[in-house]
């Protein structure tokens, strides 16, 4: 499931770039660069294995947003995020309707948001 995952991330990032770029910079692409593209991804994998400051630096790390039932404003607004899309996740995954019974949310390095309920 992860290489699948990691295939469409590429995907969506070359799509960006050539949207960014302009078509003609594609039609200048050998296969020889998508065979690089593919290279530095493994060489990032692994160098994320092995490496923990290369993992964060690449992948990020996860960041609370909500701890016992309070809305961490300054990281959420850092992540980018609302409160309604982290309520939203909270209902879709626990059942919760209301950040005071949201013990932790989490936002995970995947850009998921993990959420802990009170009762856990």
């Amino acid at each position: 499931m992860e290489t699948v995952l990691r295939t469409i991330a590429v995907y969506l990032i070359l799509l960006v770039l050539i949207r960014l770029t302009g078509r003609r910079t594609l039609a200048q692409f050998t296969a020889f660069d998508f065979l690089v593209l593919l290279t530095m991804d493994i060489v990032f994998s692994l160098l994320g294995r092995d490496s923990l400051l290369f993992s964060k630096l690449v992948n990020g790390v996860p960041m609370i947003l909500v701890e016992e039932g309070r809305l961490l404003r300054p990281r959420l607004r850092k992540a980018r995020l609302t409160e309604d899309q982290v309520l939203a996740a909270a209902r879709r995954t626990q059942g919760i309707y209301r950040l005071e019974d949201i013990k932790y949310a989490i936002l995970e390095a995947s850009g998921e948001i993990s959420v802990i309920p009170m009762r856990a």
